[in-house]
């Protein structure tokens, strides 16, 4: 590395090398406590206590689905509300923003009672875990202690993953696996892989243009034929009134940033939709103190900020792909496409370990990330994670001018913008590599 990255690597890192290294393991250690503990207190023990938002909204999907097969109100809030509250919940719900074959996902769970529903999901949520953690040290070359830590230092995503009973750990389970099959040379196996968690949530389209450029047919004929398949169950439950409302009313709005049901001025929803909302819009009873109403000005910003960070991301990911450095290129599109994102909540951000693992990709025994920049992608995923758990509970962001309310969308605008740079020349192939 040279420039500007190098000096910026250097500082960071600088006072580190000592503290963190074999010599003084007992700080190693004290983190993995440390952040364990916060994930058992915050997440895990309150999670298995009590229900809350967005497990009830997964598993009633499914529950439906074994009533009555076809929900032709599946995506009418009112209605799933009402339909909440006689399976005996008091949360807030909706099914919407998620695609019909979600209402798969928790069938198995549907005989039991909520409440062990829920309990049972975070036994598999926690070995989730456990397999996330073993997955990535197998593609960064990493072992148990030093991969453990990468993923603890997902913080608040980690925490609200288990404390609500959301499925990205076993999306970012599937894609890490997906993604070592690929490497070893399968076709089947990664479609498959990509292509279910594709049918729930959008994100491994990222795939697609690394397999369109290196010409991988048979790939994209997996994942095409996986997706199609779900989709056309779906159409016999829950249904296809439920598909069309789907397509005409959901899918569109989610990728637009506009949310049945949810305030656009929302700061839980770090993107720049919501900040141009917060800077350039009035209202009275949501947003009556904005810098100054400019509807136009809103619009170029949720729009043209999030094109040109996928344009650049696009670009540069195209040339590492052609260049055959795959993972990085895969891994500035994944965090092309969360920096862009219309509707950010801290539980995404869990998708940070599939580019992380990318990014740190061990093929040949040795790092393609220098020590120094290995350290500094370790802290930046450690500040995203950890700083809105501590900023939330004791610094009421709340108060803050609207530009720092939005910390974590610069934080992911950083990483983006530090990694975009990292693979900007050829990863440095160091065999004398330091992690965490």
């Amino acid at each position: 590395m040279n420039g500007w990255n190098s000096q910026i690597c250097f500082f960071v890192a600088m006072p580190l090398p000592r503290l963190l290294s074999g010599k003084v393991n007992l700080l190693k250690y004290m983190f993995l406590c440390i952040a364990g503990g916060l994930i058992f207190f915050a997440g895990v023990r309150p999670g298995w206590q009590r229900m809350q938002s967005d497990f009830p909204n997964y598993w009633l999907g499914s529950r439906l689905m074994v009533e009555q097969h076809a929900c032709d109100s599946l995506y009418h809030n009112d209605w799933f509300q009402e339909s909440l509250r006689k399976h005996g919940f008091t949360e807030q719900g909706k099914f919407s923003p998620f695609p019909p074959p979600t209402t798969y996902l928790f069938l198995p769970l549907t005989p039991l009672p909520p409440l062990v529903a829920k309990r049972v999901w975070m036994v598999i949520s926690l070995l989730l875990v456990a397999w996330i953690i073993w997955l990535f040290g197998r593609i960064s070359g990493m072992n148990g202690r030093d991969a453990t830590a990468w993923v603890l230092a997902t913080g608040l995503a980690l925490i609200n993953n288990l404390y609500l009973g959301q499925v990205y750990l076993l999306m970012v389970a599937f894609m890490l696996y997906g993604w070592i099959q690929f490497r070893k040379g399968k076709t089947i196996v990664p479609g498959i892989c990509f292509g279910i968690v594709a049918a729930i949530k959008y994100f491994p389209l990222v795939m697609l243009p690394e397999w369109l450029l290196k010409r991988r047919w048979k790939l994209i004929l997996t994942f095409a034929l996986t997706i199609t398949t779900l989709g056309l169950v779906s159409l016999y439950s829950p249904g296809v009134p439920a598909c069309r409302d789907f397509l005409n009313r959901v899918v569109f709005a989610h990728l637009d940033g506009r949310l049945e049901g949810q305030s656009p001025f929302a700061t839980a929803f770090q993107s720049w939709n919501a900040l141009s909302h917060r800077l350039f819009l009035f209202d009275a009873a949501e947003n009556p103190q904005p810098w100054f109403h400019a509807p136009m000005l809103l619009q170029l910003v949720r729009h043209g900020i999030p094109a040109l960070l996928l344009f650049f991301g696009i670009v540069h990911a195209r040339r590492l792909i052609l260049r055959n450095a795959s993972g990085a290129g895969v891994a500035i599109l994944c965090l092309s496409m969360l920096v862009a994102s219309p509707a950010s909540a801290s539980y995404h951000l869990l998708l940070l370990l599939f580019p992380m693992a990318l990014l740190l990709e061990d093929e040949t025994g040795r790092s393609r990330m220098s020590p120094a920049s290995t350290r500094l992608s370790f802290l930046l995923l450690m500040g995203i994670g950890w700083a809105p758990l501590f900023i939330g509970k004791f610094l009421a962001p709340a108060t803050w001018p609207i530009p720092f309310q939005f910390y974590r969308l610069w934080l992911m605008l950083v990483i983006w913008l530090v990694a975009m740079r990292l693979t900007s020349h050829r990863f440095q192939v160091n065999p004398d590599r330091f992690i965490l």
